[in-house]
């Protein structure tokens, strides 16, 4: 994602996110962090990225667990849990609505 056009508040959020991800991060939890509204946050987003705050977190979290997928042995329950989402079931759903396989088949075929 070209960040260069970003708002100086966005490119903070998604540092945050990007360094956060494993954690349970919510639109409120970083604006706290980051000394603006929960509204304020969410627009800037929005408009700077076109995606959401949960879409955003959504995929830094996917993407991350795609590689973990094609660089590590690990099994996915270990990656889901790793990445920020402890349940399995929900995590291939997740994945699986990004990449279009489930995360065993995305390894199988090398990504």
């Amino acid at each position: 994602m070209q960040e260069s056009g970003f708002s100086t508040l966005t490119r903070r959020a998604l540092h945050v996110i990007r360094k956060s991800y494993a954690q349970p991060l919510t639109v409120g939890s970083v604006a706290e962090m980051l000394q603006v509204s929960e509204s304020t946050l969410a627009r800037s987003l929005k408009t700077d990225t076109g995606l959401s705050f949960t879409g955003l977190l959504k995929r830094e979290r996917i993407n991350t667990a795609a590689h973990l997928l094609k660089s590590t042995p690990e099994p996915v329950q270990v990656i889901a849990a790793r990445v920020g989402i402890p349940d399995q079931n929900y995590f291939v759903k997740v994945f699986r609505s990004v990449y279009q396989v489930t995360p065993g088949d995305y390894r199988r075929s090398g990504g």
